[in-house]
C-alpha cells in the first residue's frame, strides 16, 4: 500500500509540473539607481548591480527607467519569449544618442478576417440596397496618436470586382482615406493628422460577399509613443441638443441634456 501511494504521489507530482504552463520573466539590472517601470505596471526602485526580476507575459513590452542619481532616462521596447527570461542591463552611459533620434518600432494593431457582405445579403437583410449607407457592414474602431504612421492592408480572397474602404475620424465625422476601386492593398501608409478616433469601413460592390485579412499597423513619431493606448470603450456620456418648436406661431429654442453612447479613448480614461 505504501508502494502504492508513493507511485501516486510521484506521478500526481510529475503530471502537475507537466500542465504548468511556461512562466517568463525580465531580469533588470541597472548601472545607477533607478525607478523602474513594465508597461504601465507599478513603479519599482532598483539599486545599482541589483537584478531585479518582474515575471510577465509573453509579447510585446515597454520598459521605461529613470535615474535617481542623474535624472537620466530610458525607454525601448522588446519581445518576451513564452517560458523564457528576458535580461534587460540598463546602462545611462552607454546611450550614444538621445532616445528622440532612435528608430521607433512599427506596432502591430489588427490583422483579423473579415466578411464584407454583398449587395443580395443586405438587400435581403435591409430590404433594399442604398450606395450612400454603411450601416450593416464591418467597421473597426481604433483611437492614434497624432503624427503616428499607419500602415495597412486589405487582403481580399477573391480578386475579381471592386470593394472600398473609408477611414474616418469620428469625432468630426471627416473622411480621411477613401478607395472605392480595389481589390486587395498592400502596405499602405499615411500619416495621422490628430489624436483621435477613427474607424475604417468597408463595403463590397459585389452580388456575394467577399472575404478578406485587414491588417493595421503604427509607427510612433518617437519612442515616446510606444506606449500609446490604441484600444476604445463605448460608454454613455452626456450630450447638449437643441430643440426647436412652434408655440403661438413663434419659434422657440431650448437646450436639453440626454445621454448617448459614444466611443472613448482608453488612453486618455487610464491618464485621466
Amino acid at each position: 500500500m505504501k508502494i502504492l501511494f508513493t507511485l501516486f504521489l510521484s506521478l500526481f507530482v510529475y503530471a502537475n509540473s507537466y500542465c504548468q504552463e511556461p512562466v517568463s520573466y525580465v531580469l533588470i539590472s541597472v548601472t545607477e539607481k533607478s525607478e523602474i517601470k513594465l508597461d504601465d505596471g507599478p513603479i519599482n526602485i532598483i539599486g545599482k548591480n541589483e537584478p531585479y526580476k518582474i515575471k510577465s507575459v509573453p509579447g510585446q513590452h515597454l520598459i521605461s527607467a529613470k535615474s535617481l542619481e542623474t535624472d537620466k532616462t530610458f525607454k525601448t521596447v522588446f519581445v518576451l519569449e513564452n517560458g523564457k527570461q528576458k535580461l534587460m542591463n540598463i546602462n545611462y552611459a552607454a546611450q550614444n544618442e538621445s532616445i528622440e533620434n532612435k528608430e521607433t518600432p512599427i506596432i502591430d494593431i489588427a490583422n483579423i478576417d473579415i466578411s464584407i457582405p454583398g449587395i443580395a445579403k443586405i438587400t435581403a437583410t435591409q430590404g433594399t440596397y442604398n450606395s450612400n449607407d454603411y450601416e450593416g457592414y464591418p467597421t473597426y474602431y481604433y483611437a492614434l496618436e497624432q503624427n503616428d504612421e499607419i500602415i495597412f492592408s486589405v487582403d481580399t480572397r477573391s480578386k475579381s470586382g471592386k470593394n472600398e474602404i473609408r477611414i474616418v475620424n469620428y469625432k468630426k465625422d471627416s473622411i480621411i482615406y477613401f478607395n472605392d476601386g480595389f481589390q486587395s492593398l498592400q502596405n499602405l501608409n499615411f500619416t495621422i493628422p490628430e489624436r483621435g478616433i477613427y474607424y475604417f469601413q468597408f463595403r463590397s460592390k459585389n452580388a456575394l460577399d467577399r472575404k478578406a485579412t485587414f491588417i493595421l499597423k503604427r509607427k510612433p513619431e518617437s519612442v515616446d509613443g510606444v506606449g500609446f493606448n490604441t484600444g476604445i470603450e463605448w460608454k454613455m456620456v452626456s450630450d447638449t441638443v437643441t430643440i426647436s418648436s412652434q408655440v403661438d406661431g413663434k419659434e422657440t429654442t431650448e437646450q436639453k441634456i440626454k445621454f448617448v453612447e459614444k466611443a472613448v479613448m482608453k488612453h486618455e480614461q487610464k491618464n485621466n
